[in-house]
């Protein structure tokens, strides 16, 4: 079987601000051969809400009432995306930012991520505010033409 050079599945998770307290909102993943997903996020209990900032709350139009309305708790979130990402190699164009968050994240929950996180040289992502415009941007950066 001959394996593809290109990357298959992509994620990017987005902040609730940019300091050492902030914590993650919103993350999105895809595939190149499928669905872009994106799945807000409850703050956690051991996340200082007094981190929220209302400049990224403007950025990305997605309020911290949204958040503890809609948001999938830390565990449930986790086990979405270890279902969803198995194994795999998944590549981020923000690898140290998006690690910190889904550190914070898996950490809250308690459990270790399946995959395995990689950087998407060389992707343009400035002036995108949502998690699944990044995944369509990487995904287009890789050369991968959408599906849906």
């Amino acid at each position: 079987m001959v394996q593809s050079s290109r990357p298959s599945s992509y994620l990017s998770v987005i902040s609730c601000g940019k300091s050492p307290d902030s914590w993650p909102i919103e993350v999105g993943w895809g595939f190149a051969a499928g669905e872009i997903r994106t799945m807000l996020l409850k703050p956690a209990g051991s996340w200082s809400l007094a981190a929220w900032n209302k400049g990224c709350e403007a950025d990305h139009k997605i309020g911290l009432e949204t958040l503890l309305q809609e948001g999938k708790p830390a565990l449930d979130a986790c086990l979405i995306l270890n279902a969803a990402l198995g194994q795999s190699d998944v590549y981020a164009g923000a690898p140290e930012t998006d690690s910190l968050w889904l550190y914070k994240l898996y950490k809250a929950a308690g459990v270790e991520p399946n995959f395995r996180l990689h950087p998407m040289a060389d992707a343009n992502l400035q002036g995108l505010h949502r998690a699944e415009d990044v995944v369509v941007r990487l995904r287009e950066e890789a050369g991968v033409a959408q599906t849906a």
